[in-house]
């Protein structure tokens, strides 16, 4: 019997990468994924998304309103183009948690909107990061979306702009990978970054990055730099900016003020490097240590073989590291608040994941055992605050004038004292304070049910727009003054026809004293207060 003879074919050998490069444009075969939950890696990322969203939702029905948060509730009483503070995204989002809940203000509905924002960006990134980089590297990235605490409790679980300009800049991304990478050269790809941005613009200012970001992408990929000469980066800037009119308009008729007071936030000129140190340290206490050593790791590596990247990694790289960079610069020269420039490593998370694929292959067990136990002690701890911002519960451990709970308590305590003298919803009477934060726990504890302004001479802040000095003449009010100030009430003596104390007492948490407060009626308001803000100027 004959053996048929013939050429052999002997396969070639894999080209060697260098070591320590992120990943292939398109991922080669290689050992099967692990395998650290008993199921699929989909029903994974189900568990993540799902199981935060119901823990979270459990958290802000217990956590008490930071000052910021009880302001921005304000923004749904007053709904208009914009604010001073931010573009107006968030009150839209804060009317409709409210909504949701019929209507009924509390901790759980002022944050519901924001909930579920992040819950949706946690489970866009990672099927998206699943399609592009591999399975359980979504798993990863969602995973990190929701243990690093600003991503889960500051964006995810406060009324704050964070959260829908997060889940807006995560679907630029994904317009931008389709329109650069996946469609160059094609019009509609750039329709949908053009809307995504918008949104991203009327969220936060600085959805501004984005673009940017991109255009380093351009110019350090010679050969997508011909999409510049196509209609759509400028048709999808177009879009973005007839988006952002009604910010635009906004302040076009009041003198710019909220341009005014962002880009003051951006301007030093006294260079302190110690600045930039406390960022970095900041930074890692709201990301935890892990990931932003892992997110370090990143930049680095992809700095170090950007020539074997593939568009993917690069677009991202320079999307994140943008933004980072240009915070980091910026606090050489004035203070930057840590959250500002995390969108940066948000858009890095699918890199991040695809790392953690790479650990979790070399040391299998100890990367179970360090995802578990944070994930435990985070959970753990997240409740433990909140638990102790609603009840004091470890007053006994953390004093009074350290504890990071102390502005979130009491305020229902005033709330009741205000509504046992009948001061609450009382004609013609309206409810004030000299500080605008202050003012915004007050306004979200008495529900709206009164009138709630702020009196300062300092820094009104977004009270200086919702109403006019000369609405309130003639009008009584009540002031709420804490901390007995020596120049209160004397200071409003000028402006009322008479004021006269009502109640002297403490405001409460869970019947511990935390703050002396006194009630004045201030009855017939003659002159009108001026609603000045010199924030700006002074930024």
């Amino acid at each position: 019997m004959s053996r048929a003879t013939g050429p052999i074919s002997v396969p070639s050998p894999p080209t060697p990468k260098p070591p320590g490069a992120l990943i292939s444009q398109t991922p080669e075969p290689g050992p099967a994924e692990p395998q650290w939950w008993p199921f699929s890696a989909r029903l994974a990322l189900v568990a993540i998304v799902v199981g935060s969203l119901v823990l979270r939702l459990a958290w802000v029905a217990l956590m008490p309103p930071s000052k910021d948060e009880a302001y921005h509730y304000l923004y749904s009483v007053y709904p208009t183009w914009s604010y001073f503070d931010h573009p107006p995204m968030m009150m839209l989002v804060v009317r409709l948690g409210l909504e949701l809940c019929g209507g009924c203000v509390s901790f759980f509905s002022l944050r519901l909107g924001f909930v579920l924002l992040i819950a949706a960006t946690s489970w866009v990134l990672g099927r998206w990061t699943a399609r592009r980089f591999g399975e359980w590297a979504g798993v990863y990235a969602a995973l990190w979306c929701n243990l690093a605490p600003f991503f889960s409790l500051g964006a995810g679980g406060q009324a704050m702009p964070d959260g829908p300009f997060y889940f807006f800049a995560v679907l630029t991304m994904l317009a931008l990978t389709r329109a650069l990478v996946d469609a160059p050269g094609q019009t509609l790809p750039w329709v949908w970054v053009g809307l995504a941005w918008a949104c991203a613009l009327l969220s936060k200012y600085h959805a501004v990055f984005l673009p940017a970001g991109a255009v380093v992408y351009v110019l350090l990929t010679p050969d997508t730099r011909r999409v510049l000469l196509t209609p759509g980066p400028y048709l999808a800037v177009l879009i973005g900016f007839l988006g952002f009119t009604p910010v635009l308009y906004w302040n076009a008729t009041h003198d710019w003020a909220s341009f005014a007071f962002q880009s003051g936030r951006a301007v030093g000129t006294e260079f302190r490097p110690d600045h930039a140190g406390r960022l970095l340290l900041r930074e890692m206490a709201y990301l935890t240590p892990a990931l932003w050593v892992a997110v370090l790791v990143v930049i680095i590596g992809g700095v170090r073989y950007w020539r074997t990247l593939g568009r993917e990694e690069r677009l991202l790289l320079c999307l994140g590291v943008f933004t980072l960079a240009f915070f980091l610069s910026v606090s050489f020269l004035r203070r930057v608040s840590p959250h500002w420039p995390l969108i940066g490593v948000l858009l890095l998370l699918p890199l991040v994941g695809k790392r953690c694929v790479e650990w979790y292959r070399r040391w299998p067990r100890t990367t179970r055992i360090v995802t578990t136990a944070w994930t435990v002690g985070f959970v753990a701890l997240a409740f433990v605050f909140a638990i102790h911002a609603r009840t004091g519960v470890l007053s006994d451990v953390v004093p009074l004038k350290d504890d990071p709970a102390r502005e979130q308590c009491g305020w229902e305590s005033i709330a009741d004292r205000l509504d046992a003298h009948g001061l609450v919803g009382k004609p013609n009477t309206f409810i004030f304070c000299n500080e605008f934060h202050e003012a915004g726990q007050l306004g979200f504890a008495v529900a709206n049910r009164s009138p709630v302004l702020c009196y300062s001479h300092f820094d009104t802040r977004g009270f200086a727009y919702w109403s006019r000095p000369e609405d309130w003449l003639g009008q009584d009010g009540v002031l709420v003054a804490l901390d007995n100030l020596p120049w209160e009430p004397l200071g409003y003596a000028p402006f009322f026809a008479r004021i006269e104390l009502v109640d002297e007492f403490w405001m409460t948490r869970n019947g511990q004293p935390i703050r002396p407060v006194r009630i004045f009626y201030c009855t017939n308001q003659i002159r009108p207060f001026p609603f000045t803000n010199p924030a700006a100027a002074r930024q």
